[in-house]
């Protein structure tokens, strides 16, 4: 993780071992497999799932409300969205670049900085565990973490974060 003097933000509280392994996520599809398979045993409870997760980003890292400038409960269900959208697809992931890519750059538009990819990654993994309890075993956590960083990197692929415009200029074919 590249930090920046210019980017104050709360240190993690993730131990160095939970840290991403930003450079090389592997997403095996014995990985995408559980993954899909846990997130199917969220989707009855996905809109509490989302809250709870926002609940604990916001309560570990308040500097991330602001971020939010709608309507919390839409934004939710974007969420919820996206992430069903994003595992139903991860048999396809050459398709879910350019989406990926998209997002990234709104992200960027919308304030969302370098550090706080990793505060979301703690929130979602903190969430993950209570809504999956016994069922969030250490293959499924790595899943996971192989999922987050693979969104995320392609999420922050090329972003220049001191930019006005907080990006580089490329292609997405």
């Amino acid at each position: 993780m590249r930090l920046c003097s210019l980017c104050p933000v709360r240190e993690l509280t993730i131990p160095t071992s939970e840290l991403i392994k930003w450079d090389r996520p592997e997403l095996t599809r014995e990985r995408i497999s559980r993954i899909q398979r846990s997130f199917t045993c969220l989707q009855p409870d996905i809109e509490l799932f989302v809250q709870v997760l926002y609940a604990r980003l916001f309560a570990e890292y308040p500097h991330i409300r602001r971020l939010f400038r709608g309507d919390q409960m839409e934004q939710e269900k974007q969420l919820a969205v996206m992430l069903t959208t994003m595992i139903k697809g991860l048999d396809r992931l050459d398709e879910l670049k350019p989406t990926l890519w998209a997002l990234g750059r709104r992200h960027i538009k919308y304030g969302v900085r370098e550090a706080d990819y990793n505060a979301f990654f703690e929130a979602l993994m903190w969430a993950l565990g209570v809504f999956l309890g016994d069922q969030f075993s250490r293959p499924t956590k790595n899943a996971w973490v192989s999922f987050y960083a693979f969104i995320s990197q392609i999420m922050q692929n090329q972003l220049d974060w001191h930019s006005p415009a907080g990006l580089h200029d490329f292609d997405v074919a």
